[in-house]
């Protein structure tokens, strides 16, 4: 452990109390374990399906599955913000590009096949989901439009929560019903 902070300047070293370094030191071994048995390398692939719905798994379309060392990140594969852990288990060496595409929902991550790849993500496919951004000061003036029409056209006075129970209802798909 000694030997990773000799790079340290002295000042920011001795500022650490023992309990900081042994977190930051245990990140630096499991990062280090990940890069290792990733090779070095990006695993994110890309998934091609053809028109005969034949798939094709390319090398990851942002680095070309280069060892680019200065360029990699571990990704999460549970996220530390759902209750993932700094384990090698848990990590995956992706590009920096891919892991900020699919970070921000843009893209997926469909993990190399290797044998040296955890058993539990070793060809899946992950993806995030956009969040809906919603513009609740238009709904909120659509479904006072929408009151007042029913007001005044048939004389029904309905609160949000009717309006509501109403949409809900017409959700649903009446073939299914028997």
């Amino acid at each position: 452990m000694q030997d990773y902070f000799n790079s340290w300047d002295a000042k920011n070293y001795n500022a650490l109390d023992k309990d900081l370094k042994d977190i930051i030191y245990k990140k630096y071994l499991m990062k280090f374990k990940v890069f290792n048995r990733d090779h070095f390398m990006c695993q994110n692939r890309e998934r091609i399906e053809t028109e005969d719905g034949e798939v094709i798994i390319k090398p990851c379309p942002f680095c070309s599955n280069k060892q680019y060392y200065s360029h990699l990140t571990v990704h999460h594969i549970k996220a530390k913000r759902n209750g993932g852990k700094d384990t090698e288990r848990n990590g995956m060496t992706l590009c920096k590009t891919s892991h900020q595409h699919y970070e921000k929902a843009k893209g997926s991550i469909t993990i190399s096949d290797g044998t040296h790849i955890p058993s539990h993500i070793r060809g899946h496919t992950f993806k995030l989901s956009k969040p809906i951004e919603i513009n609740w000061k238009k709904v909120r003036a659509e479904m006072k439009k929408k009151r007042k029409e029913f007001r005044d056209k048939w004389g029904i006075t309905l609160t949000g929560a009717q309006i509501e129970m109403l949409m809900k209802f017409l959700k649903i798909n009446f073939d299914d019903l028997d």
